[in-house]
């Protein structure tokens, strides 16, 4: 069943299917609405940036910039 992944745990609320097989991270927030099995995989997260670009691009690293995120 197609679901957009923002109404994945709602539609588990509404019953609209039984389970999720997601990689999804378990956060305090999501523990509050639905239960999760045992972790069954570790997701390592890779990110790939062009060379030179600072290691942190976050919002906060930046005193000059004027990006919205």
């Amino acid at each position: 069943m197609a679901q957009d992944w923002d109404g994945i745990i709602p539609g588990l609320v509404a019953r609209k299917f039984d389970l999720i097989v997601a990689s999804m991270a378990i956060t305090k927030q999501r523990r509050q609405r639905v239960d999760f099995s045992d972790k069954y995989k570790e997701t390592i997260s890779r990110f790939v940036a062009k060379k030179g670009t600072p290691a942190d691009v976050s919002p906060a690293a930046s005193t000059t910039s004027s990006a919205t995120w």
